[in-house]
């Protein structure tokens, strides 16, 4: 039973102040019945046994008396009797272990004191029965009407010897009623006896948290320890508790900044003090302060190092800075842990345990920032494993440290720790040198220097050779990463223009390797360096002299390799030829290009030849631009050779953009576009991604190679362009096909019949309107051709329309007075269309004329 609990308070009174109370009763039953007992002569057993058998002969004769009697004068007297007799032989089973004649005994003394407090609430000694009432509820756990009777005897004797023992249960009564008033009242009722003053200043600290009153309640804990250290007759130690449970106020009082120097100097001896601060470092990583905690934590492994509890400790606060993500910290705390005597081989597993566990839980995390934090977490104690000395795990958890490092970033810090874990022999050792050339070759600047001249290693570029020279010359390592290491050393050298250095390293790997990856680059950076020295054509010969004496496969890589270096050749010469004057340089662009065509056909199997085909058809295109040539029978040519041949090369692409553009700008003839007529939806896309104002030297030919439904579309699509040089022929195209329909439109409207004569004139009239208005936008627009085509349609639907009204019928209700001046004036008009007509053709002639069409 927990000694601050209700229950265990009123018992443990109950068993002092009742005992002698009961005893002193039974004796005097026990003369009435002619017996003498002894307490000192007889065992707790044997005397419960004895007043068992007096109690077994007493209770019938007080059960027929209150039975019998229920409003004697004695009557009272007699239920408080009975009360305790039952009360005592409750207790009796209770001590032989017989539950069930336990609760009933129990239960009997219950109704006889509360008919006792029923019906007589006026008798002598309610104040005793009403305690053994009390006493009674808690031994059946009914500590709820406990408490109520222990409130009662307060209320109604407040001046009772029992309020000198009982006090402190009153106050705990209130406390679970939620009553701070009346529960502070009686703990300072029971702070003044000597019995419970301890205990009465552990709870008015606790009924002071409840109110808020940190201070209040931070004073009394101080007493309570205080009293308990001066040795206090209480019945109760409550100092480790008070020590315990003080820190909240204390840290609520005197801040994070002073509560631990306050303990310090208040708690009077070590071992409070340590439950003290153990208390506020395990309370606070509860909290997630983890800042204060790791601060106790410091002065707890210090002043404590003999403690049980150092591990856990460390443990915690090893935790904490897991928390703030102080890392170096943690590598401080192993350090400081490796010193311990007696701990350092658990400590080394603890550490090397936490490290593997945050390195696996950052591989399987896939929020960012956990991910990153449990990475660091992992690169601390790994860090911490190494500083604490070497051992058979050491330069394998430089493997891990480097793995973990290189994954945040930190390579500078990974090659470090990779380097030191080659050194050894163990489990990792060849992914630790790999790791270690890859590192130092992502650091090595060398790697992305572009310039043209050669430039000195630097410290990182000496760094990554010397890891590079280690794996090549490896016995441990595959030939595969082996040769790798080579090959990237000699590129190395190659990236900083050092190319002597570079060039026998490059050959020996062309040379015996020639059919892996390595050597098929190092034979192509060969090509590369020789590039640079101009020696082309001896690469070429000396590949044609290797490749008769050397096995098949070889022959064919080595057949690559002439290939490759008479197109370098090539290149060169083509970079010269761009250094001519204009004409010069079209002249040898036109040889550049045939020179190109018989390497093509030279070597057709070559990886180049495609890029062969497509140099040529690059400079052909050059030359016939230059010569404003619209057949373009050589370019065409050459697509169609590309095309034929290799049509699935990164070059067709390029070369379907290069068509589309060239015939953009060149303005072929109509023939020359004959079989081009699958390119034209790439180059109806590719005019779509030209600028709006641009598009109509696409949209000339892409109308050329149309059906007639696609020809209406892209006319369409050719009224929406902005008017430009570039876009007027195109956006006349549609305008003079909305003047045809217009004119088609206009002669839809007849004249020959009477009944409509009048209403279909009025719409003709204006259909002609509308045909003029368009003729009219035609000439403005600027494009002479269709000027003049469209005023020429024009022409013809004013003549038409004279004829119209010259053949329109005639009103037969006219007089032949009224006839003749209706033909007159139908003649008249006629007239004016034919005079319009023909001021119209002439227009057209002139305008004709005058742009030379």
């Amino acid at each position: 039973m927990p000694k601050n609990s209700l229950s265990y308070l009123i018992h443990s009174l109950f068993s002092s102040f009742a005992s002698g109370l009961k005893w002193g009763l039974c004796v005097a039953v026990g003369a009435l019945m002619g017996l003498e007992l002894s307490a000192s002569e007889i065992s707790e057993l044997e005397r419960r046994e004895r007043l068992h058998e007096l109690y077994q002969r007493q209770i019938p004769l007080l059960e027929q008396f209150v039975r019998n009697h229920e409003r004697s004068e004695q009557t009272p007297a007699n239920l408080f009797r009975l009360g305790e007799a039952y009360f005592e032989s409750a207790k009796y089973y209770q001590l032989k272990g017989n539950q069930s004649r336990t609760t009933v005994f129990f239960q009997r003394a219950i109704q006889a004191l509360e008919k006792l407090r029923t019906d007589f609430p006026l008798y002598e000694r309610a104040d005793e029965a009403l305690f053994v009432l009390s006493s009674a509820y808690l031994e059946t756990s009914r500590n709820a009407e406990a408490g109520g009777v222990l409130a009662e005897i307060a209320r109604r004797f407040p001046q009772s010897p029992i309020m000198t023992q009982a006090a402190y249960l009153l106050g705990d009564h209130f406390y679970s009623q939620d009553n701070m008033t009346e529960a502070k009242k009686y703990y300072e009722m029971a702070s003044q006896i000597e019995e419970s003053k301890v205990y009465g200043h552990y709870r008015l600290a606790w009924v002071a948290l409840r109110q808020g009153q940190a201070a209040v309640s931070l004073r009394h804990f101080v007493e309570s320890i205080r009293l308990s250290s001066e040795g206090s007759s209480s019945n109760y130690d409550y100092s480790k508790d008070a020590a315990r449970e003080m820190v909240w106020p204390a840290l609520e009082v005197h801040r994070p900044q002073q509560v631990i120097r306050y303990l310090q100097s208040t708690l009077p001896n070590k071992e409070l003090l340590e439950i003290s601060l153990n208390a506020l470092a395990m309370g606070s990583m509860t909290k997630e302060d983890y800042r204060l905690a790791s601060q106790i934590f410091d002065v707890l492994t210090q002043d404590f190092q003999d403690s049980a509890r150092f591990d856990s400790w460390m443990k915690a606060q090893l935790e904490a800075e897991e928390k703030l993500g102080r890392s170096d910290r943690i590598v401080d705390l192993v350090s400081r842990l490796s010193e311990r005597e007696g701990n350092s081989t658990e400590i080394r597993t603890q550490i090397y345990t936490n490290a593997k566990k945050y390195h696996a839980l950052a591989q399987a995390e896939k929020d960012p920032k956990v991910r990153d934090s449990n990475y660091d977490q992992a690169i601390a104690y790994y860090q911490a494993f190494v500083k604490m000395g070497e051992d058979l795990k050491t330069q394998e958890t430089q493997f891990y440290l480097g793995e973990a490092l290189y994954t945040r970033g930190r390579y500078e810090e990974a090659v470090r720790a990779y380097q030191a874990s080659v050194q050894g022999q163990h489990e990792k050792q060849q992914d630790a040198a790999w790791n270690w050339y890859h590192t130092a070759e992502k650091l090595a600047p060398g790697f992305r220097y572009e310039g043209e001249s050669a430039r000195p290693l630097q410290a990182k570029d000496e760094e990554f050779l010397t890891a590079a020279r280690f794996v090549a010359s490896a016995d441990f390592m595959p030939e595969e990463r082996r040769r790798t290491a080579s090959y990237q050393s000699a590129r190395l050298l190659y990236q900083l223009n050092q190319h002597d250095q570079a060039l026998p390293l490059f050959q020996q790997l062309a040379e015996r390797f020639p059919q892996t990856k390595e050597g098929q680059m190092s034979a192509q950076l060969v090509l590369d360096i020789h590039n640079l020295k101009g020696d082309y054509r001896a690469v070429a010969q000396y590949a044609r002299d290797l490749r008769q004496q050397s096995a098949p496969a070889e022959a064919g890589k080595l057949a690559e390799l002439e290939a490759q270096a008479l197109f370098k050749s090539l290149q060169a010469e083509e970079r010269q030829a761009r250094e001519f004057p204009e004409r010069q340089r079209i002249s040898a662009f036109r040889q550049m290009s045939q020179r190109y065509l018989q390497y093509a056909r030279q070597y057709p199997e070559a990886e180049l030849a495609p890029a062969g085909l497509w140099a040529a058809l690059q400079l052909s295109a050059t030359v016939a631009t230059f010569e404003g040539d619209r057949r373009f029978t050589s370019v065409r040519e050459l697509f169609d050779l590309l095309r034929a041949r290799y049509s699935n090369t990164e070059f067709m692409p390029r070369a379907v953009d290069l068509m589309g553009e060239f015939l953009a700008h060149q303005q072929p003839e109509v023939s020359a576009l004959h079989g081009l007529e699958i390119y034209r939806e790439a180059w109806l896309k590719q005019m779509r991604q030209q600028p709006a104002a641009e598009r109509g030297l696409w949209g000339s030919y892409l109308y050329e190679l149309s059906s007639e439904s696609q020809k209406k579309a892209l006319l369409k699509e050719f009224s929406t362009f902005p008017v430009s040089a570039e876009n007027r022929k195109l956006i006349a195209k549609y305008r003079f096909s909305e003047v045809e329909e217009q004119l088609v439109s206009y002669r839809d409207v007849s004249l020959n019949q009477l009944s409509s004569l009048a209403k279909n004139t009025q719409e003709k009239l204006k259909r002609l309107e509308r045909l003029e208005s368009s003729v009219k936008a035609m000439v403005e627009l600027g494009d002479p051709k269709s000027a003049v085509a469209s005023l020429d349609l024009l022409a013809v639907a004013y003549a038409e329309m004279g004829q119209a009204f010259r053949e329109a019928p005639v009103p037969d209700s006219l007089e032949p007075e009224q006839l003749q001046q209706y033909r007159q004036a139908v003649e008249e008009k006629a007239r004016d269309y034919d005079l319009e007509a023909r001021k119209t053709r002439e227009l057209s002639r002139q305008t004709a004329r005058r742009l030379g069409i």
